[in-house]
């Protein structure tokens, strides 16, 4: 488990990584978006990687994820990453904890029975 983090570690700070793409965009003006969910969703996470090889966790990767952290106890964070994949957010008045980095996915029968 602590081998597949140290992996999701390594590809969230490569410079091709949808998050740290989008935000070199956004800073150069090349991307104008008021929406951050329309940038977000996955229409624009689709022209994002075909535009350039950008690297975009995928349901398989999420679930590698949550698996992880279930298998060292942490409940909380294998929650956040569904939370994530579910699109949920920290604006409402749950308090629902979301993962950085997951984008929006439908989730599979796998991760459903990962928790």
């Amino acid at each position: 488990p602590r081998v597949a983090l140290r992996l999701w570690n390594l590809m969230r700070n490569q410079p091709n990584f949808y998050t740290n793409v989008l935000s070199r965009k956004l800073r150069a003006g090349r991307i104008i978006c008021d929406d951050a969910e329309q940038l977000m969703g996955r229409a624009g996470l689709q022209a994002l990687e075909a535009d350039e090889t950008v690297i975009v966790p995928d349901v398989i990767c999420c679930n590698t994820l949550m698996n992880a952290y279930a298998k060292l106890g942490d409940n909380v964070m294998a929650r956040s990453v569904l939370n994530s994949m579910l699109g949920a957010n920290n604006d409402g008045d749950e308090k629902m904890l979301c993962h950085e980095g997951i984008p929006m996915t439908t989730p599979t029968v796998v991760t459903y029975n990962t928790l």
